[in-house]
């Protein structure tokens, strides 16, 4: 295990807790200092900017419901997972991606 992981544990647990105890678990933006993330809500959408570096497309693996999204980062050295809860429902089947100078780009549709 590296010094970070035990680092990155510990972010995702307070920012959990203030998350469920400020904000009733609304999550508009988490960062993180290995992939920090963009949430945006408007009227139509949910956008979400995830700063990857160097990882390839074919070592991201996400799981879209109506309520978040998990994500899960492979390569040869490392395992990374991150869930983000949206701040309001939406329609799993509409995700658009693109990934372009080491930025994800996720949009999508509401309920």
């Amino acid at each position: 295990m590296r010094d970070w992981d035990n680092f990155d544990k510990m972010f995702d647990m307070l920012d959990k807790i203030m998350r469920d105890n400020f904000t009733g678990g609304i999550h508009f933006q988490k960062n993180n200092p290995k992939f920090p993330v963009e949430v945006i809500d408007d009227k139509e959408n949910i956008y979400l900017t995830l700063s990857i570096g160097d990882i390839q497309q074919e070592d991201i693996f996400m799981d879209l419901t109506s309520n978040s999204i998990h994500f899960r980062i492979l390569t040869e050295n490392e395992e990374y997972e991150r869930d983000i809860t949206f701040p309001s429902e939406v329609d799993p089947k509409t995700i658009e991606n693109t990934l372009k100078n080491g930025i994800l780009d996720l949009t999508i549709k509401k309920k």
